[in-house]
């Protein structure tokens, strides 16, 4: 897709643009009159030029890195591109014409579309600007306008399938200017200490310097010029300073001095054993010898103590000098190896019951409490807890109910009978009551528990016998004194009693 070879481009584009890691500009007086490689431009100071692009699947498309841009690289290193027509590259003032190719099998009309980076990629117009008014067949001046500093899109498609952007009708024009000059009281670009020059993936031309010189403009010494390390010491060029030496060296292993030009006595004295190691060594060599957990030459490698995979029931993490496991449920130990209930922790507090559920654990909580682990206290006093009771406590996982006088039971529920301990003397009738009794006496009787004599009865007894004019009945029994009165009522419950035991 040309998506994906438009990004591979972007990585070249920021790798190549700019650098003369292969061919650099001898110095002065050599530097300005020197060959340029095929692909490098210099500025043109004037003349501008005029430039032709013909739209066609001919010889003015391309399909890769090396075909569109002239980098030279390897087959190995080139990368492929969607087919495109070769890209332009110009300086402000010049002028670009489009026309359509004459040697097509089928003559067409073009109708470019300037368009954004996406249009391009995507082939889509439907954001993009056209140059004319309507498709033509004849050659088109591209103005001014289209033509900006950077990098510009062009596309055009057709309604038939033959001529369309995604077979290679798109092209992509920069238009380069020149940061070469400097600041003030430069006498001329690059300060006459170097060249004006792009490459095909710089969008602008930039100084190359003379060898002996760098910066942005090349109006600073380049303290490297002249190689001054030795020993296979590494160069940097102090840019800016102030100090008398431009430059600083970077020295291998055994060697010191402002131009690595001193063998050391020992090579431990540049300390190049890490991570606490110990170094030994001498003039000639040195070796390290690493703590536990690092390896290499300079103990940097820090050993995978998780490669012989330690962790039976889990997951290993490399730490130094050791390892980290960390298990699956179910399993503990130092290497997982430990297979263990979940339920050992007891997680189910206030007396709640653990089931292990492999790997994970549930509680079923007892009276009083609820939630996962049974901490959250639930109130066993509630309006459904003590029926006929003054007080109702709460003692955890149980309630008790502080029954109200005349009940019992758990729940107070059970109203206490009291005519079950026959409290009513005399052949009184007992009627239970809420939290009591009454006692129904005989009228012969009265008290609470009908233990008393009327006392009326006494004094109206005084009477003997006396004829029955009732049929069979021939007399009546007086009773004259209370002592008769108490013995007639003696009489008359004994005979109650035998007559209920036959």
């Amino acid at each position: 897709m040309w998506s994906t070879a438009y990004c591979i481009l972007v990585v070249v584009l920021t790798t190549v643009q700019g650098s003369n890691d292969t061919w650099s500009l001898p110095a002065a007086p050599n530097c300005k009159t020197s060959e340029l490689p095929g692909s490098v431009v210099e500025w043109r100071e004037s003349n501008s030029l005029s430039y032709s692009v013909e739209w066609s699947y001919g010889n003015g498309t391309c399909s890769s890195l090396n075909s569109c841009f002239d980098l030279g690289l390897d087959d190995a290193d080139d990368q492929r591109l969607d087919a495109q027509i070769t890209p332009l590259h110009i300086q402000p003032g010049d002028q670009v014409r489009f026309f359509a190719s004459q040697n097509m099998d089928i003559p067409f009309a073009i109708f470019p579309h300037r368009v954004d980076e996406e249009g391009f990629i995507n082939c889509d117009i439907s954001r993009g600007k056209p140059i004319v008014p309507q498709p033509s067949k004849e050659p088109i001046a591209v103005l001014e306008e289209f033509l900006r500093p950077g990098v510009n899109y062009f596309i055009t498609n057709r309604s038939d399938t033959l001529y369309q952007c995604r077979f290679g009708l798109r092209v992509n024009i920069t238009v380069k200017i020149q940061k070469c000059n400097g600041p003030g009281g430069d006498p001329g670009k690059c300060w006459n200490q170097g060249r004006c020059l792009t490459s095909p993936l710089q969008t602008d031309f930039q100084c190359s310097c003379c060898n002996g010189f760098t910066g942005d403009y090349c109006f600073e010494e380049d303290g490297c010029a002249t190689e001054p390390c030795l020993n296979g010491g590494s160069c940097v060029d102090l840019k800016g300073s102030q100090a008398p030496k431009k430059f600083a060296c970077s020295c291998p292993q055994g060697w010191i001095g402002d131009r690595c030009e001193t063998r050391v006595a020992n090579q431990c004295v540049d300390a190049p054993c890490e991570n606490n190691a110990t170094c030994i060594g001498n003039a000639d060599d040195y070796r390290c010898e690493c703590p536990h957990g690092f390896t290499g030459h300079h103990c940097t490698v820090n050993i995978d103590d998780c490669a012989t995979d330690p962790c039976d029931n889990g997951i290993c993490v490399d730490q130094i000098g050791g390892y980290q496991c960390y298990c699956t449920p179910g399993y503990g130990g130092h290497n997982c190896d430990m297979k263990y209930s979940p339920c050992r922790s007891n997680p189910c507090k206030n007396n709640g019951y653990c089931i292990d559920r492999k790997g994970d654990y549930e509680c079923h909580c007892d009276a009083g409490y609820t939630g996962p682990h049974c901490t959250q206290k639930v109130n066993l006093c509630g309006p459904s807890a003590c029926f006929n009771a003054t007080e109702c406590i709460d003692n955890g996982n149980t309630f008790e109910c502080v029954c109200a006088h005349g009940f019992k039971g758990h729940h107070c529920e059970i109203d206490i009978n009291e005519c079950e301990m026959k409290p009513c003397e005399n052949g009184g009738k007992c009627l239970d009551a809420v939290g009591g009794y009454t006692c129904l006496c005989l009228r012969e009787f009265q008290g609470k528990h009908c233990e008393l004599y009327r006392e009326a009865l006494h004094h109206r007894c005084n009477i003997g016998w006396r004829p029955d004019t009732r049929p069979g009945r021939s007399r009546h029994l007086l009773l004259q004194s209370s002592r008769d009165l108490q013995g007639f009522h003696s009489w008359k419950m004994e005979k109650r009693r035998l007559r209920q035991t036959n």
